[in-house]
């Protein structure tokens, strides 16, 4: 029987790896925090029972974790914050020797593990594939562990793992030991520059865990300041507050009702989102108002932005200017590029001209690389219908030495697409993509594995094409799913083709609804044919005027081409 590397066996093998003053119940709030920190989990954190059920798989995780989860795979940023509470929250609660013991009985039990196919991304955070963890010695343990946890919660069901567990013994890890045991005693070991590392990170969350308690016993006291801030950590979760919005929103009334202005603004936001609370513009509008008049200017943005929106008041683009001007005014000098948003989105509805939204973004633009990034897209979509490439390289290249991944990106564009230029430039477009790609942007890496597919700047290179297409395909760009899918049929892998073109049909892309159409005619990738499913994937592409579903379906033939 396969080990499966459900949630329950994941979190087991951490346990066992436990320091001993931490309950099972610390162990998994503090895992979920880690990862779902939008998530409200004081129903858990109030029951230590229920917490080892999940552990020892007697309780599913529920399919809200699971969404999250899903969500928060295709967000670099959100990848890179929860590694970083991983670290701290997580590695933590272990034996500081027994982290890299963690991850290779993790690492072994997705290798010995055949449900698992060797392409399969397990390890989110890094892109890593079973493929490649199987050839690696080190360990970068809090981004192998983060990675895998939530790859573990994607991808497995937490309905088994019974057997799974009965595997990881101590007897299992002690086997283990004496590879990492070699590591510890070796020269320029990294084991014991982790541990040194994880020394320091304990040391942290102690005088984190000792300005709780004093910033607990001054909000009790009646501290207005103390309150705000317990209600911003609660908000946003740290090293020790775990997130919680039930209690931002009770700690940021306290605060609210001392005239404290930041608390104004915080229980404004928290209004507004419905954390804590029902969601009510009115009543965030009503606060973060307040609080500019108390004389906060970070609530300045929000209350400017409502008026311009309408949202919990009446719409006004005059009085949503009027007090942006007054922040500005007040010495709140980042105003200046909202004003030019303001000035740029309202213009441009009514096709007026762009020439304030420039002042304003021009007057912000040596501090700002968004507002260098705005004036590049003004000058190349064009002003009075007239595009200005050689202005908007020029505000381009200011942004993306503010590191404006976007701004590269833009250069890139322009060099594919021979904007300003006498021609195309593909080698130096390949270039600038990688650079952006390299940096997490998701657009850019699928352009650089288009580039690589269809050796566009250099030679055909389906192996990098692959690693491209396949990390823009994380962060949910379908185009990438598609091609994607078109590799692995191309490689024969129908089960992998299936659900890249499962996740990009479901964006509404036309040609995948077709490849879905003919892999379910065909029962490739699913185990079985289904002409119902067939034919609804046909209908849904020639609902958007495919001629190749319009013809399945008229001709009643299933696919029309050879898969």
């Amino acid at each position: 029987m396969p080990i499966r590397l459900c949630y329950g066996t994941f979190a087991t093998a951490l346990l066992l790896c436990k320091k001993l003053r931490t309950t099972t119940q610390a162990q998994l709030n503090c895992a979920l925090i880690s990862s779902f920190y939008y998530t409200d989990v004081e129903e858990l954190s109030s029951d230590a029972p229920k917490a080892s059920n999940y552990f020892n798989c007697k309780r599913p995780l529920e399919s809200g974790m699971i969404l999250e989860a899903l969500v928060l795979a295709k967000s670099p940023d959100k990848i890179r914050k929860m590694k970083e509470r991983f670290k701290v929250n997580v590695l933590s609660l272990l034996d500081s020797d027994k982290i890299e013991l963690a991850a290779l009985t993790i690492c072994n039990i997705i290798i010995n593990d055949p449900s698992i196919h060797f392409e399969t991304v397990v390890d989110i955070v890094n892109s890593e594939t079973k493929n490649t963890i199987m050839t690696k010695e080190d360990f970068k343990s809090d981004g192998f562990l983060a990675g895998v946890f939530l790859f573990s919660i994607i991808s497995s069901e937490n309905t088994v793992g019974k057997d799974s567990i009965s595997k990881i013994t101590g007897g299992y890890l002690g086997e283990i030991k004496a590879e990492i045991e070699k590591k510890h005693f070796s020269k320029d070991s990294s084991v014991q520059k982790s541990l040194y590392y994880q020394e320091i990170y304990e040391k942290t969350i102690e005088v984190y865990i000792e300005y709780e308690n004093k910033l607990l016993r001054k909000a009790e006291e009646g501290d207005a300041k103390s309150q705000y801030l317990l209600a911003r950590y609660y908000y946003t979760g740290n090293f020790v507050f775990s997130l919680n919005y039930n209690e931002a929103f009770k700690w940021a009334c306290r605060a609210e009702k001392q005239n404290y202005a930041p608390a104004q603004d915080l229980k404004g936001t928290l209004c507004y989102k419905g954390c804590g609370t029902e969601q009510s513009f009115e009543e965030a509008f009503k606060l973060h108002k307040k609080s500019v008049e108390n004389g906060y200017t970070l609530a300045y943005w929000q209350t400017a932005f409502m008026l311009n929106m309408g949202l919990g008041c009446e719409q006004s683009f005059e009085e949503s200017v009027k007090l942006l001007k007054k922040g500005i005014e007040n010495g709140y000098f980042k105003l200046n590029y909202e004003l030019g948003l303001i000035y740029e989105e309202n213009n441009r509805k009514l096709d007026k001209s762009l020439s304030l939204a420039i002042q304003y973004y021009e007057k912000i633009a040596d501090y700002s690389g968004d507002a260098c990034y705005r004036l590049g897209m003004i000058y190349c979509d064009g002003i009075n219908g007239k595009s200005d490439y050689q202005e908007a390289v020029k505000w381009f290249q200011k942004a993306a030495d503010k590191n404006s991944t976007a701004a590269i990106q833009q250069i890139g564009r322009m060099h594919y697409f021979g904007l300003g230029l006498p021609k195309s430039d593909f080698k130096e477009a390949r270039r600038l993509y990688e650079q952006a790609a390299q940096k997490g942007n998701g657009d850019a890496q699928y352009v650089l594995g288009y580039l690589y597919l269809f050796g566009l700047g250099g030679k055909i290179d389906e192996e990098m094409a692959f690693v491209w297409l396949k990390k823009a395909a994380y962060q949910g760009n379908f185009f990438s799913q598609r091609h994607l899918g078109d590799i692995y049929m191309r490689r024969k892998d129908y089960e992998a083709a299936f659900e890249m073109f499962r996740l990009s049909a479901a964006q509404g892309d036309v040609i995948s609804q077709c490849r879905l159409g003919d892999l379910y005619a065909l029962g490739l990738g699913i185990g079985q044919q289904s002409f119902p499913l067939a034919i609804s994937y046909y209908k849904l592409a020639a609902q958007q005027g495919d001629v190749y579903a319009k013809s399945c379906l008229e001709l009643k033939s299933y696919p029309l081409l050879n898969v």
